[in-house]
């Protein structure tokens, strides 16, 4: 006697199922990362001025200028990351299991490819508030040619995973909440401090790409790391490090704190 076996509707296989019972946090875990651009916006304006070395002063553009390209970039970041992970539970369900690390590493060179032209905009919107430029930057300064270089951005993303979860095994030492919270602070703020030459070499390069300008030499990002160390030292390579500090609490602490809060009153 033959039976035949009728498979599942589309949205109650195992993946779908998956999908759409995590779907409902996203709306709030996009709100709650839009919700900080204004002040992550203003400390990391500060710090793209102090890593650059060249503007004291205040220019004529608010400290908040670029928060909404800000906003754009968290929100296609974390959309990244989100697809991935739910790739990930789909291929999970279909018996291909992807190891963690891996899984890591590809949800982070995707997303840093995904947003490394705002990146570069971000860049320029921080040299502009300290007096860098009289012209507010827009998105058409920035030449679809700097994809040449995305593979910076893509390094650094997988550099700065790599170091965070490392930093994180150390630093977390109890899943308590605020035991965890602070511990994945001070593992993101020690990992952006430790990656700070990549990232002001990189953000000197960007700045080289998209003008031309008196305070950056046509070099790259080698010749970049090699003049900060010849020229400046200790304090090139580290300069406004202190910033990844509030920096890491804001898009870390606040973030989760206020994303938490959040889905307890959803669920």
């Amino acid at each position: 006697m033959s039976t035949s076996h009728t498979p599942k509707p589309f949205f109650r296989q195992p993946g779908m199922h998956q999908l759409l019972s995590t779907s409902k946090f996203i709306l709030p875990g996009l709100l709650t990362t839009a919700s900080v651009q204004i002040p992550l916006s203003t400390i990391q304006n500060y710090k793209t001025a102090n890593q650059l070395g060249e503007m004291t002063t205040r220019g004529k553009f608010p400290a908040t200028l670029g928060w909404r390209t800000a906003t754009i970039q968290s929100l296609m970041n974390t959309t990244v990351r989100w697809i991935f992970n739910w790739l990930d539970s789909f291929a999970f369900y279909k018996g291909m299991i992807i190891p963690y690390p891996l899984q890591g590493l590809l949800g982070s060179a995707i997303a840093s490819a995904a947003v490394w032209r705002l990146d570069h905009l971000r860049t320029l919107q921080g040299w502009a508030v300290y007096g860098g430029t009289e012209a507010k930057p827009r998105f058409s300064d920035v030449p679809i040619g700097v994809y040449r270089g995305v593979w910076m951005g893509i390094t650094y993303g997988l550099l700065h995973h790599l170091t965070q979860r490392g930093l994180e095994h150390l630093f977390v030492t109890s899943y308590a909440t605020w035991t965890e919270l602070l511990g994945r602070t001070l593992a993101v703020a020690t990992a952006k401090i430790l990656l700070s030459p990549l990232e002001i070499a990189i953000k000197k390069t960007q700045l080289e790409n998209c003008q031309d300008s008196p305070l950056v030499r046509k070099e790259g990002l080698f010749g970049a790391l090699r003049r900060l160390w010849l020229e400046k030292g200790a304090d090139g390579l580290y300069a406004g490090w202190f910033l990844a500090i509030p920096e890491a609490f804001v898009s870390v602490f606040v973030v989760t704190t206020l994303f938490r809060m959040s889905k307890k009153f959803i669920e």
